[in-house]
């Protein structure tokens, strides 16, 4: 079978893009609808306990991270099996692509999520913009004072709310400050790693985990 919602399934390619992102803690976003507008999910089970409904929102996607990563299996040693702890809501259909990705993206109005890097440290400032390139707080940007971050998550906690919750493709500017002269001073952070939720370090597409074997198709069940 392919994709439910704590397993999926992806060829595996030694060295591929794909397969070196595919590490423990990385983040799998999954997207609802193609480019086209076509529908990824899988009809929902029947009956249907958790009364799920198939949203309608084409924008629609979820991202969460990888717990367990399995290499080489099947017998021709050409899949790999990704398993999560925290489960997607729906299933995916075969075929349907999927993004790797370094970071979270449940941004809230005191957090915010990018590529871990080493320019992020508390008592640093932060604007936020948009992706049409105009601050959060309008015509005027306003400083966030940073309280907290996660080396390993990306998370940035701010001292004080936002106005609204940040988009992920939108970015940040950091600040230093000196507190003697009351200045600020900006860091300079290069792209991808000012993005608010990253950018894809690779994609691949979700499969049944199905081998052949001369004469003989097995399929693993999951």
């Amino acid at each position: 079978m392919g994709s439910t919602k704590s397993v999926i399934w992806t060829s595996y390619v030694e060295n591929s893009d794909i397969n070196n992102a595919l590490i423990y803690d990385k983040y799998i976003e999954i997207k609802g609808y193609d480019s086209s507008g076509n529908s990824n999910f899988m009809p929902l089970p029947d009956p249907n306990t958790e009364q799920l409904v198939i949203p309608t929102d084409k924008t629609f996607k979820e991202r969460k991270k990888i717990y367990w990563v399995e290499n080489e299996l099947g017998w021709n040693k050409n899949y790999t099996k990704l398993e999560f702890d925290d489960l997607f809501t729906y299933s995916y259909k075969d075929g349907t692509t999927f993004d790797v990705y370094q970071c979270d993206d449940q941004h809230t109005l005191t957090s915010f999520y990018v590529n871990p890097n080493d320019d992020l440290e508390r008592a640093r400032w932060v604007e936020i913009y948009k992706s049409d390139g105009t601050s959060i707080n309008g015509a005027t940007a306003v400083k966030y004072k940073i309280i907290g971050y996660g080396e390993e998550t990306g998370e940035i906690r701010l001292q004080e709310a936002l106005p609204e919750v940040p988009q992920n493709g939108w970015t940040y500017k950091l600040f230093k400050k000196d507190t003697v002269k009351d200045t600020y001073e900006e860091v300079v952070v290069p792209s991808p790693n000012n993005i608010l939720g990253g950018s894809p370090l690779a994609s691949g597409k979700l499969i049944s985990n199905r081998n052949a074997s001369g004469e003989v198709t097995a399929q693993y069940f999951i």
